[in-house]
């Protein structure tokens, strides 16, 4: 009988909270310690997700934000997920 699975942890962050320092040191920096750290309940693979709008796909202020994220936390991987939010607006249309 095996006792231990492997599991993947995604840390989740949205509306721009990324940019805020105490979330670059809760959020990124545990994700960081997580993904260094494989002793006891470690999981496998760490990720942290970054959920903005897609102007921010666009931003050179976003992009330079996310790069200093990257180079503090080169251990896991960060994806920023850029979406179109306003999809709800063009839903009530149809009703």
């Amino acid at each position: 009988m095996k006792l231990r699975q492997a599991y993947n942890l995604v840390h989740i962050t949205a509306g721009g909270e990324y940019k805020a320092p105490l979330v670059a040191s809760q959020l990124f920096d545990q994700a960081e310690f997580q993904a260094v750290i494989k002793e006891g309940f470690a999981p496998a693979k760490v990720e942290a997700w970054i959920i903005g709008p897609m102007r921010e796909y666009f931003d050179g202020d976003v992009k330079n934000n996310i790069n200093h994220l990257k180079a503090r936390c080169p251990h896991k991987l960060q994806f920023p997920i850029n979406i179109i939010f306003r999809f709800d607006h063009y839903m009530d249309k149809f009703k």
